[in-house]
């Protein structure tokens, strides 16, 4: 689904980021959650205090 939103012109915001990290955070997949935040970074948005 993450992929299908951003392949359809939707950019991600923090709040999203932040909602895909902690999924994939509460499902072990560390790795891609380290890639999402990096991958935010690199997109110009900063993290608040929940990402």
């Amino acid at each position: 689904m993450w992929e299908e939103m951003k392949a359809s012109g939707c950019s991600p915001t923090v709040v999203s980021y932040t909602a895909y990290m902690k999924d994939l955070f509460h499902n072990c997949r560390l790795k891609e959650a380290i890639v999402a935040f990096r991958e935010m970074l690199q997109s110009g948005l900063s993290p608040n205090c929940h990402a």
